[in-house]
């Protein structure tokens, strides 16, 4: 399933008070943003920090198996599974900054940045006032829908445990980050701890940056959420430009007017991003997503993201192919039907 799918089946799965409200306490929603939400089940975590011990121990690398890791919840967000790319794992910085308040800590475990992509990990544990959910948990929902093992309603689950909800969700400051649109991963561990990780599209790029990264703690039923922001010092990783492209036919997508491609390499793979003007409002909705031909893209990217500088983009990264001569990009409706290619020439 292609992420502009599972984005739209997200937010049709969120209360949209919920999300609104929480984002603005973040402090970083803009008009046009979408934050996609995903759940998994709690996971059995008997010994593994026993397991980390003894690794440290022997002086063998713990990433493989770091908890609350990039490389721990990647394979769970795409719907292939598929392992973060060794190369960009090596890219990985470990971090210890710790936001802490009477109820609940918050530690960012590991960031990744490069030029398109920032990721970032974080575990939330809670006091026995608390569960840690995520941010649009509802509590009418079965407590399965959270991984929890009880028959009965989340609020249900938190009553007998005599404990309250607590809805967590994190930000980093898109204006400094260039952040463009992110997905938020929430893993239940257990009752007092909860797992989040962070993956935004950026649309500005920079070798290093301080910025900030909000968390936000929201007690269910309660109108006020709490916010501590982390200051968080982000490398970012260069990309190596393979070719600019120049479109065959400029209007070959109703809707569309396309300018030159610049295909770029990043640990994470191939990124391809191109300036559009919109000529036809109704036949640019009536896209869905698109996807190269020569180079699979996987859905990662987006159709009508603003740079700084006000320009429309389009842009596709973590493809996987070769950077020939010619690039084919097809378009889809909403029916998933061809609408038709758009076809790039290298200089």
């Amino acid at each position: 399933m292609y992420n502009s799918e599972r984005l739209i089946k997200a937010i049709g799965e969120i209360d949209p008070g919920k999300v609104e409200k929480t984002s603005y306490a973040l402090g970083y929603m803009k008009a046009g943003r979408k934050q996609a939400v995903a759940h998994v089940r709690v996971r059995k975590v008997l010994m593994i920090a026993a397991v980390a011990a003894m690794l440290l121990a022997f002086g063998i690398s713990a990433y493989a198996v770091a908890f609350g890791g990039i490389g721990d919840l990647w394979p769970k967000t795409n719907y292939e599974h598929r392992a973060f790319p060794a190369e960009a794992a090596e890219k990985i910085e470990s971090r210890d900054e710790v936001a802490q308040t009477e109820d609940w800590t918050c530690r960012i475990v590991e960031t990744y940045c490069d030029d398109s992509k920032l990721i970032l990990t974080a575990s939330v544990t809670c006091n026995d006032r608390y569960i840690p959910v995520a941010t649009d948990a509802d509590g009418d929902l079965p407590a399965s829908n959270c991984g929890f093992d009880y028959d009965g309603t989340l609020s249900e689950y938190a009553a007998k445990k005599d404990k309250e909800l607590l809805l967590m969700n994190l930000g980093i400051n898109d204006e400094k980050a260039g952040v463009d649109s992110a997905s938020v991963h929430f893993e239940n561990v257990s009752d007092h701890e909860l797992l989040i990780m962070y993956s935004a599209e950026k649309s500005r790029q920079f070798n290093s940056i301080e910025t900030t990264c909000a968390v936000i703690a929201h007690v269910a039923g309660t109108e006020e959420p709490e916010r501590v922001e982390l200051p968080l010092s982000l490398q970012a990783g260069s990309a190596k430009t393979l070719g600019v492209y120049t479109p065959i036919d400029p209007d070959a997508i109703p809707g569309i007017h396309a300018g030159e491609a610049v295909l770029t390499e990043t640990p994470l793979g191939l990124s391809i991003q191109y300036p559009i003007e919109i000529t036809d409002m109704k036949a640019y909705y009536n896209v869905m997503f698109f996807n190269g031909e020569e180079i699979d893209f996987r859905g990662q990217g987006a159709l009508g993201f603003t740079a700084e500088d006000g320009t429309e983009y389009a842009r596709l990264t973590m493809g996987e192919g070769q950077a020939r001569d010619t690039l084919t990009m097809h378009y889809y409706d909403w029916d998933k039907q061809l609408i038709g290619d758009l076809v790039f020439q290298r200089k």
